[in-house]
C-alpha cells in the first residue's frame, strides 16, 4: 500500500501580502508582571512552514490452522519520508517591553531606541527562500501469534513482536562544531555531540498474552484480559529537529538587554526589511541552541494490563467491572546538559535553588542543547471502571457506568519544537521533572444513557459528569531557568516575604497581601489541604460539570423492502443549559498564578508580591469563575442523510 502525501504550508499574511517582522508590545500591570499589549507583523512560527510527508507500507500475513491453534506469522516494513521545513523568526523578531519604546523605536525611529529582544532565522546558503530539512524513516517488524482454542470455553492468544526502527540517511557534519571538540555530560554518560548521527538500530520487543473465558458456557460470567507491551509513534518532527537545528541548513541569532544594544551597535535605527540582520556569506555557522538524538534512544513502548469481569445479574442486567494499568517501558524526554549549577538557594521554609539573570547556561557557545534521550521515571496511569446496562423488552434501554482513573506523566508531551521535551512545570529542576498528574487526566467520570427506539424512531438521552480537568498552582517570574516553577504553599503567609507596591494610587503593604493570601488559601480545597508543601503539577481539580446530550431521529421509509430511507435528526448539545445558564458550564480559576516573583532580599529570601486577576485591578478571593466560551452553551443542530442498501 502506497500512503498519499500530505503538505501543509502556513504563512500568515498581513495586508497587501508584505514581509514584515513581528513585533510584540509588552505592558507591565499592577503587579509588574508583564502583559501583552499588541503585535503585528508576520507570524514567529508560520513564516516558511511546510509539512510533506510519503508513506509507503507493505503488509504480509498467512495463518495456519492446526487443531485447536491457530497461528499467525507476519511481516510489516514501513518507509517514510519528511520534508519539514520550520524556519522560526525567519522575518525577524523584536519584543518592546512598554509602548512607550516601541513609538520611539518603531514609529518615531529615534536614533539610540532599542527593543528589548531582538531574533533572527536566516539561510546558512545565503538565499532569502525559507530552507526545508528532509528526513527519513523505516522500519521492519516480524510478529507471530497462536490463538489456542484450550477448551469451548478458554481461549488463550499469545504473540511476539519485534520491530527494527532504521534512519536511512546521511546528515551532513557541523565541521564548526567537530572542530570545538565539546562534550556534554548527560544521564547516559559524557557524549561528544554530533549532528550527523541518529539513533542506532535499538529493536522494540513487544510480546503479549490474552485470555477470554465464558466461565459457565452460557455468557452469564465471562472472564477477560490481557498483558504486553505495546510499541507507539511519536512525532517524527521530533527527530527531524536535529536536522533543523544541525547548524548546517539554517541559522539564528537572538539577543536581550544590553546584548541587543551591543549587537544592533550605536545609534541604531529600526529597520523593517526582513532580512536585517543577516549576516553576509554565512555558511555553516553555531546556533545558539543544538538539538541531538541519543544513540540508544528508543522509541515509546508502554506496557499495559487489564482485567475485566462481564456478569448477568438479576432481571437480566449486566455488570462489567474492568481494572486498567498501564507504565512506560521508554519515554522520549529532553535533557538540556548545559544548564549550570545554580546560583544560589533560598532561605527560609523554601529551599529551592535559583539562577541570577535569564542565562542558564553554563556554555559560551549554546543557550541550549535539547538532546533527545529516554527517561528514567516512568509515566504510569490505572482505571477501574463500573458498569450497568440494560435491554428492556418495551424498545428502552439503559447504560450507567463510573471510571476512577489516575494518570501521570513528565510533563514532556506537547509541541513540536525540541523545547517542548525539556519538562517546563516543575518544582526543583527542569533536568529532573518530578512525576505528577498529566494535563488531560480526569479522576472522575461517570456516563449514562437512556434510549427508546421503535421502528422508526429512536431517542436518547446522554449524560456526562467529570472532573472538568486539572490545573498547577505556579508562579510568575523567571527564577532564572525558564521554568514555570509551581508555589511553595506556605503554612501560614506570613513565612513569606513581600514587596510592598502601589495599585491605582494605594499602597499595598506587606502585611495585606499576606492577609490577602492566607484568605485565599484559606478557601481553596486544595491549597489548604497542602500547607506547607510544594504544589503538585496538576494537582488541582477543576469543579464537576454535569451535561445532558438529547438526539432524537425519525425514519421515513422510501421503498416497500424498507431499504430506501431518509432519515431527520435533531440533536441538543447540553440541553440542560438551554433552561438555566448555569448549567452544564465548566469553571476555571481566576488566577494560578497568585505571586509574582521579585528576586531575592538581603536575607536570601525570594521576595513576592499578591499578583492581580488578569486584566483587572482586583485580587483573587475565590478559586474558580465561569467559563466564557461559546462551546460551554447549548447548541442545536439538525440533519438529513439518506441511507440505503
Amino acid at each position: 500500500m502506497l500512503g498519499i502525501p500530505q503538505l501543509r504550508i502556513q504563512k500568515e499574511e498581513i495586508p497587501g501580502g508584505q514581509d514584515f517582522p513581528f513585533i510584540e508590545v509588552m505592558e507591565p500591570d499592577a503587579s509588574g508582571n508583564l502583559l501583552y499589549y499588541m503585535s503585528m507583523g508576520n507570524e514567529l512560527f508560520t513564516v516558511g512552514n511546510l509539512l510533506e510527508n510519503n508513506i509507503f507500507n507493505f503488509t504480509d500475513n498467512f495463518s495456519i490452522y492446526k487443531g485447536n491453534h491457530t497461528y499467525t506469522f507476519g511481516v510489516n516494513f514501513e518507509y517514510m519520508t519528511f520534508k519539514n521545513a520550520f524556519n522560526p523568526v525567519f522575518n525577524g523578531f523584536y519584543r518592546f517591553n512598554s509602548y512607550d519604546d516601541f513609538v520611539a523605536t518603531v514609529i518615531d525611529r529615534t536614533p539610540g531606541s532599542y527593543p528589548e529582544a531582538f531574533a533572527k532565522g536566516y539561510a546558512l546558503d545565503g538565499s532569502t527562500t525559507p530552507p526545508v530539512d528532509n528526513t527519513k524513516f523505516g522500519q521492519i517488524g516480524f510478529y507471530v501469534q497462536d490463538e489456542y482454542q484450550v477448551t469451548p470455553n478458554l481461549k488463550l492468544t499469545g504473540g511476539l513482536r519485534i520491530d527494527f526502527p532504521f534512519y536511512p540517511i546521511d546528515i551532513p557534519t557541523n565541521e564548526l562544531l567537530d572542530d570545538l571538540n565539546k562534550t556534554f555530560e548527560t544521564p547516559d554518560g559524557t557524549i561528544t555531540p554530533d549532528v550527523s548521527q541518529f539513533p542506532k538500530v535499538n529493536p522494540l520487543w513487544s510480546p503479549r498474552v490474552g485470555v477470554n473465558w465464558d466461565v459457565h458456557g452460557d455468557r452469564t460470567t465471562q472472564i477477560r484480559g490481557g498483558t504486553g507491551i505495546f510499541s507507539g509513534r511519536i512525532p517524527f518532527v521530533w527527530l527531524s529537529n536535529q536536522v533543523n537545528g544541525s547548524g548546517v541548513v539554517r541559522g539564528g541569532l537572538g539577543y536581550e538587554g544590553e546584548d541587543v544594544v551591543d549587537a544592533l551597535g550605536p545609534n541604531y535605527v529600526f529597520n523593517p526589511d526582513v532580512t536585517f540582520g543577516n549576516p553576509e556569506n554565512p555558511g555553516q555557522s553555531l546556533s545558539n541552541e543544538l538539538n541531538l538524538t541519543d544513540r540508544n534512544f528508543k522509541l515509546p513502548q508502554v506496557w499495559r494490563s487489564n482485567l475485566a469481569v462481564d456478569q448477568v445479574l438479576p432481571f437480566g442486567i449486566i455488570g462489567t467491572l474492568e481494572f486498567i494499568y498501564s507504565k512506560d517501558v521508554s519515554t522520549p524526554i529532553a535533557y538540556n546538559p548545559v544548564v549550570r549549577t545554580p546560583d544560589g538557594t533560598f532561605s527560609g521554609p523554601d529551599q529551592r535553588p535559583y539562577w541570577e539573570g535569564s542565562n542558564y547556561s553554563n556554555d559560551d557557545d549554546f543557550r541550549n542543547v535539547f538532546y533527545l534521550t529516554n527517561a528514567q521515571r516512568k509515566a504510569d496511569y490505572y482505571s477501574i471502571t463500573a458498569q450497568l446496562q440494560k435491554q428492556f423488552d418495551n424498545g428502552f434501554s439503559t447504560m450507567v457506568a463510573y471510571t476512577r482513573s489516575r494518570s501521570r506523566d513528565l510533563d514532556a508531551s506537547s509541541g513540536a519544537q525540541a523545547i517542548s521535551l525539556w519538562p517546563a512545570t516543575v518544582q526543583t529542576d527542569r533536568n529532573d521533572p518530578e512525576l505528577s498528574f498529566a494535563g488531560f487526566d480526569i479522576p472522575n467520570r461517570v456516563i449514562a444513557n437512556i434510549a427508546y427506539q421503535t421502528d422508526n424512531t429512536t431517542i436518547s438521552l446522554f449524560y456526562e459528569g467529570s472532573d472538568a480537568g486539572r490545573f498547577s498552582y505556579t508562579y510568575s517570574g523567571n527564577f532564572g531557568d525558564a521554568s514555570n516553577r509551581l508555589m511553595y504553599i506556605p503554612n501560614n503567609a506570613s513565612e513569606l516575604a513581600f514587596q510592598e507596591f502601589t495599585l491605582n494610587g494605594t499602597t499595598i503593604t506587606a502585611a495585606e497581601q499576606a492577609q490577602l493570601l492566607d484568605d485565599y488559601i484559606d478557601q481553596d480545597k486544595y491549597l489548604s489541604e497542602n500547607r506547607g508543601s510544594i504544589a503538585e503539577r496538576n494537582g488541582a481539580v477543576r469543579p464537576f460539570v454535569n451535561r445532558f446530550d438529547l438526539r432524537i431521529t425519525e425514519d421515513i421509509v422510501l421503498s416497500k423492502d424498507q431499504k430506501n430511507r431518509l432519515q431527520l435528526s435533531i440533536d441538543i448539545l447540553n440541553i440542560g443549559n438551554m433552561f438555566n445558564s448555569s448549567w452544564g458550564i465548566q469553571k476555571f480559576a481566576y488566577q494560578d498564578n497568585l505571586l509574582n516573583y521579585r528576586g531575592v532580599n538581603s536575607a536570601g529570601q525570594p521576595e513576592y508580591r499578591l499578583n492581580t486577576i488578569p486584566g483587572t485591578s482586583e485580587f483573587p478571593t475565590d478559586t474558580f469563575r465561569n467559563t466564557t466560551s461559546i462551546g460551554d452553551t447549548w447548541r442545536m443542530q439538525v440533519g438529513v442523510r439518506y441511507i440505503f442498501n
